[in-house]
């Protein structure tokens, strides 16, 4: 460790550790020092964040929080990859994307309408099975009207 920097009442009520520069790797090579800063901010399970922005610039309670805002990114994007199938964009201009991600949301909120809470895996592969012809109305009205009742 090169050197600590001082954690204020913010930086603690977010969940900061330490700030530290520090090396990381091999201390025989030349190596730039970086910033890390470790905080217990994700259900108290430790985190180490790296960056190289000075204190003054992004103090340690915004770096935590910019990570825990772009967890939750991760979090909404796994889910629309996994249960609503967009594993794979369509188009590569920016509006074709965005036309994308607007038809995945509308639906997502269309489904969440008819199941009354997020459509889980199972109930998105019967709605799959119907638009397939695998599965009739009536199969899809029961597998609909068993999520009201759980």
């Amino acid at each position: 460790m090169i050197k600590e920097y001082e954690i204020t009442e913010k930086d603690r009520k977010e969940g900061v550790i330490s700030d530290q520069l520090v090396y990381l790797g091999d201390t025989d090579r030349e190596l730039k020092p970086i910033r890390l800063v470790r905080t217990g901010a994700f259900n108290d399970k430790e985190i180490l964040l790296v960056t190289s922005e000075a204190p003054e610039k992004l103090n340690a309670a915004i770096i935590s929080t910019i990570y825990r805002q772009r967890w939750q990114i991760e979090v909404f994007f796994k889910w629309l990859k996994s249960i609503l199938g967009c594993r794979k964009l369509l188009a590569e201009s920016s509006n074709g994307v965005a036309i994308q991600m607007y038809s995945a949301l509308i639906a997502a909120i269309m489904l969440f309408d008819l199941f009354g809470k997020k459509p889980t895996l199972r109930q998105m592969e019967m709605i799959q099975f119907f638009f397939l012809r695998y599965a009739s109305v009536e199969e899809l009205d029961d597998a609909i009207a068993q999520s009201k009742q759980n």
